[in-house]
């Protein structure tokens, strides 16, 4: 079952069980791939290598603007931390090039675009969304354009294979591509 978004309360009690299990789950695989977690202000991964440190926010104005729970944050970062740990990232790639290693890339936007339909929809303009708290205002063009970056369209991937909204099959060509196993994702 995946989290659903309605406000009955027979579905808030639900959704509430199914991010308790996918928070109970995303631990796992943290600990799986000695990922430290730790709450923070915000969602944001840190470090590569042997030393990763992911911070998910308990709530965050991300939340309201893209009406996913910091759960899902969390499961992002990971999807970021699984190529962290092998030294891999795809920042400044052209899409052609991306294309190369992820050879199914236009279902990659697509499943992105499900998993954080709230951002993928924001608007081009420059009207403030939310204060990052330390005086950065975040518009709807940074929004509108971060999440277009092949680095946030495969951490996007990854966090719908662990939240069940995608089947691993759909990471298959890349991790052939790339050599990953599904130990490599934490998910054996």
């Amino acid at each position: 079952m995946v989290y659903d978004p309605a406000k009955s309360e027979a579905i808030k009690v639900q959704n509430e069980a199914i991010l308790s299990e996918l928070d109970a789950t995303l631990n796992l695989v943290a600990k799986e791939l000695n990922i430290t977690l730790k709450q923070g202000a915000v969602g944001r991964m840190e470090g590569y290598g042997g030393n990763i440190t992911i911070e998910s926010p308990p709530y965050n104005k991300i939340e309201e603007i893209s009406g996913l729970p910091s759960v899902y944050v969390k499961a992002h970062e990971l999807g970021h931390a699984v190529f962290a740990k092998r030294g891999l990232n795809f920042k400044g790639f052209p899409v052609k090039e991306v294309k190369t290693y992820i050879p199914n890339w236009d279902e990659f936007v697509l499943a992105s675009k499900e998993y954080r339909p709230g951002l993928w929809d924001k608007g081009k303009d420059d009207a403030t969304l939310y204060d990052k708290g330390n005086g950065k205002q975040v518009t709807g063009k940074e929004i509108h354009r971060h999440v277009r970056k092949p680095d946030e369209i495969l951490a996007d991937t990854i966090a719908s294979v662990y939240s069940g909204k995608r089947d691993i099959s759909i990471l298959k060509p890349m991790m052939g591509k790339l050599g990953i196993t599904e130990q490599d994702l934490g998910i054996t």
